[in-house]
Protein backbone atom coordinates (compact mmCIF):
# COMPACT_ATOMS: atom_id res chain seq x y z
CA UNK A 1 0.00 0.00 0.00
CA UNK A 2 1.21 3.39 -0.73
CA UNK A 3 1.29 6.07 1.92
CA UNK A 4 0.62 9.36 2.02
CA UNK A 5 4.42 10.31 1.06
CA UNK A 6 4.31 8.03 -1.79
CA UNK A 7 0.99 9.48 -3.27
CA UNK A 8 2.35 12.47 -2.56
CA UNK A 9 5.39 11.76 -4.52
CA UNK A 10 3.89 9.76 -7.04
CA UNK A 11 1.13 12.65 -7.81
CA UNK A 12 3.82 15.37 -7.96
CA UNK A 13 5.95 12.75 -10.84
CA UNK A 14 3.49 12.57 -12.72
CA UNK A 15 2.41 16.43 -12.82
CA UNK A 16 5.95 16.86 -13.96
CA UNK A 17 5.50 14.09 -16.79
CA UNK A 18 2.38 16.26 -17.39
CA UNK A 19 4.56 19.29 -17.80
CA UNK A 20 7.11 17.81 -19.62
CA UNK A 21 5.03 16.72 -22.55
CA UNK A 22 2.63 19.34 -22.77
CA UNK A 23 -0.50 17.19 -21.01
CA UNK A 24 -2.94 20.12 -19.65
CA UNK A 25 -5.58 17.80 -18.36
CA UNK A 26 -2.70 15.64 -16.64
CA UNK A 27 -1.56 18.17 -15.13
CA UNK A 28 -4.90 19.43 -13.79
CA UNK A 29 -5.58 15.04 -12.80
CA UNK A 30 -2.34 15.42 -10.48
CA UNK A 31 -3.37 19.01 -9.19
CA UNK A 32 -6.54 17.75 -8.00
CA UNK A 33 -4.79 14.49 -6.47
CA UNK A 34 -2.36 16.50 -4.64
CA UNK A 35 -4.90 18.52 -3.32
CA UNK A 36 -6.69 15.25 -1.76
CA UNK A 37 -3.55 14.42 -0.63
CA UNK A 38 -3.24 17.88 0.98
CA UNK A 39 -6.57 17.90 2.19
CA UNK A 40 -6.30 14.79 3.94
CA UNK A 41 -3.23 15.59 6.00
CA UNK A 42 -5.12 18.91 7.18
CA UNK A 43 -3.00 21.30 4.65
CA UNK A 44 -6.46 22.90 3.44
CA UNK A 45 -4.15 25.96 2.62
CA UNK A 46 -2.35 24.00 0.57
CA UNK A 47 -5.46 21.98 -0.60
CA UNK A 48 -6.99 25.19 -2.21
CA UNK A 49 -4.30 26.77 -3.85
CA UNK A 50 -3.69 23.34 -6.03
CA UNK A 51 -7.68 23.22 -6.41
CA UNK A 52 -7.62 27.18 -7.55
CA UNK A 53 -5.09 26.39 -10.24
CA UNK A 54 -6.74 23.03 -11.38
CA UNK A 55 -9.91 24.96 -12.01
CA UNK A 56 -7.93 27.71 -13.82
CA UNK A 57 -6.17 24.86 -16.43
CA UNK A 58 -10.27 23.46 -16.51
CA UNK A 59 -11.57 26.88 -17.65
CA UNK A 60 -8.46 27.76 -19.98
CA UNK A 61 -9.46 24.14 -21.73
CA UNK A 62 -13.30 25.49 -21.42
CA UNK A 63 -14.32 21.83 -19.69
CA UNK A 64 -17.39 22.03 -17.87
CA UNK A 65 -16.83 19.09 -15.94
CA UNK A 66 -13.59 20.01 -14.75
CA UNK A 67 -15.10 23.55 -13.53
CA UNK A 68 -17.55 21.45 -11.83
CA UNK A 69 -15.58 18.94 -10.05
CA UNK A 70 -12.93 21.52 -8.81
CA UNK A 71 -15.23 23.82 -7.51
CA UNK A 72 -17.40 21.08 -5.66
CA UNK A 73 -13.76 19.74 -4.62
CA UNK A 74 -12.69 23.44 -3.38
CA UNK A 75 -16.18 23.28 -1.41
CA UNK A 76 -15.40 20.23 0.11
CA UNK A 77 -12.01 21.80 1.45
CA UNK A 78 -14.41 24.95 2.72
CA UNK A 79 -16.84 23.06 4.57
CA UNK A 80 -14.16 21.22 6.28
CA UNK A 81 -13.05 24.63 7.79
CA UNK A 82 -16.74 25.28 8.48
CA UNK A 83 -17.11 28.09 5.83
CA UNK A 84 -20.67 26.79 4.83
CA UNK A 85 -21.17 30.05 2.69
CA UNK A 86 -18.22 29.91 0.95
CA UNK A 87 -18.60 26.16 0.05
CA UNK A 88 -22.38 26.67 -0.82
CA UNK A 89 -21.20 29.73 -3.19
CA UNK A 90 -18.97 27.56 -4.84
CA UNK A 91 -21.18 24.83 -5.46
CA UNK A 92 -23.31 27.11 -6.58
CA UNK A 93 -21.20 28.29 -9.40
CA UNK A 94 -20.92 24.54 -10.15
CA UNK A 95 -24.51 24.13 -10.27
CA UNK A 96 -24.79 27.17 -12.49
CA UNK A 97 -22.53 25.66 -14.82
CA UNK A 98 -23.34 21.97 -14.93
CA UNK A 99 -27.38 23.44 -15.79
CA UNK A 100 -25.87 25.44 -18.53
CA UNK A 101 -23.74 22.64 -20.09
CA UNK A 102 -26.96 20.69 -19.44
CA UNK A 103 -25.66 17.82 -17.51
CA UNK A 104 -27.86 15.52 -15.88
CA UNK A 105 -25.03 14.08 -13.98
CA UNK A 106 -22.90 17.35 -13.05
CA UNK A 107 -26.29 18.87 -11.89
CA UNK A 108 -27.07 15.72 -9.57
CA UNK A 109 -23.39 15.48 -8.36
CA UNK A 110 -23.91 19.13 -7.58
CA UNK A 111 -27.00 18.98 -5.83
CA UNK A 112 -25.77 16.41 -3.52
CA UNK A 113 -23.07 18.69 -2.50
CA UNK A 114 -25.45 21.09 -2.01
CA UNK A 115 -26.90 18.01 0.67
CA UNK A 116 -23.69 17.10 1.81
CA UNK A 117 -23.09 21.06 2.99
CA UNK A 118 -26.45 21.07 4.32
CA UNK A 119 -25.95 18.13 6.37
CA UNK A 120 -22.61 19.14 7.88
CA UNK A 121 -24.09 22.04 9.32
CA UNK A 122 -26.84 20.29 10.86
CA UNK A 123 -29.40 21.74 8.06
CA UNK A 124 -31.05 18.20 8.12
CA UNK A 125 -34.76 19.30 6.20
CA UNK A 126 -32.24 20.99 3.68
CA UNK A 127 -29.87 18.13 3.21
CA UNK A 128 -32.98 15.56 3.04
CA UNK A 129 -34.37 18.54 0.24
CA UNK A 130 -30.88 18.29 -1.75
CA UNK A 131 -30.65 14.63 -1.22
CA UNK A 132 -34.30 13.94 -2.93
CA UNK A 133 -33.91 16.49 -5.40
CA UNK A 134 -30.40 14.24 -5.69
CA UNK A 135 -32.39 10.92 -5.84
CA UNK A 136 -34.38 12.04 -8.29
CA UNK A 137 -32.04 13.53 -10.48
CA UNK A 138 -30.18 10.05 -10.23
CA UNK A 139 -33.53 7.77 -10.92
CA UNK A 140 -33.71 9.39 -14.24
CA UNK A 141 -30.34 9.12 -14.81
CA UNK A 142 -30.26 5.66 -13.91
CA UNK A 143 -27.37 5.45 -12.11
CA UNK A 144 -28.19 2.48 -9.72
CA UNK A 145 -24.97 3.15 -7.44
CA UNK A 146 -25.80 6.69 -7.08
CA UNK A 147 -29.61 6.07 -6.13
CA UNK A 148 -28.42 3.88 -3.65
CA UNK A 149 -25.57 6.20 -2.56
CA UNK A 150 -28.53 9.15 -2.20
CA UNK A 151 -31.34 6.44 -0.22
CA UNK A 152 -28.48 5.92 2.41
CA UNK A 153 -28.12 9.06 2.88
CA UNK A 154 -31.90 10.21 3.25
CA UNK A 155 -31.55 7.00 5.58
CA UNK A 156 -29.04 8.79 7.54
CA UNK A 157 -30.79 11.84 7.85
CA UNK A 158 -34.11 10.06 8.74
CA UNK A 159 -32.56 8.54 11.65
CA UNK A 160 -31.00 11.30 12.93
CA UNK A 161 -34.44 12.88 12.86
CA UNK A 162 -36.00 9.86 15.18
CA UNK A 163 -38.23 8.73 11.94
CA UNK A 164 -37.23 5.48 12.13
CA UNK A 165 -39.81 3.75 10.50
CA UNK A 166 -38.74 5.78 7.02
CA UNK A 167 -35.02 4.91 7.84
CA UNK A 168 -35.78 1.88 8.00
CA UNK A 169 -37.09 1.75 4.54
CA UNK A 170 -34.65 3.90 3.25
CA UNK A 171 -31.77 1.85 4.74
CA UNK A 172 -33.39 -1.42 3.32
CA UNK A 173 -34.33 -0.18 0.17
CA UNK A 174 -30.01 0.90 -0.13
CA UNK A 175 -29.36 -2.29 0.62
CA UNK A 176 -31.14 -4.41 -1.50
CA UNK A 177 -29.93 -1.63 -4.45
CA UNK A 178 -26.04 -2.06 -3.12
CA UNK A 179 -26.33 -5.87 -2.86
CA UNK A 180 -27.49 -6.14 -6.31
CA UNK A 181 -24.54 -4.09 -7.37
CA UNK A 182 -22.20 -6.40 -5.10
CA UNK A 183 -21.01 -2.82 -3.22
CA UNK A 184 -19.60 -4.04 -0.43
CA UNK A 185 -18.83 -1.03 1.17
CA UNK A 186 -22.30 0.48 1.01
CA UNK A 187 -23.89 -2.51 2.11
CA UNK A 188 -21.86 -2.57 4.82
CA UNK A 189 -22.55 1.16 5.46
CA UNK A 190 -26.60 0.28 5.22
CA UNK A 191 -25.91 -2.07 8.15
CA UNK A 192 -23.70 -0.12 10.34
Amino acid sequence: EVGAAGAQALFTETRELGRQVGSVREIAASLNNLAAVADQHGSHAEAEELLRECLAIHRRLGEPWGEVFALCNLAEVACEQAAYAQATALVEEGLAIARRWGSLSATAYTVGMLGYISYSRSDYTEAARRWGEGLALRREQGDRYSIAFCLLRLAIIAREQTHYSSALALYHESLTLYASLAVTKGAVECLE
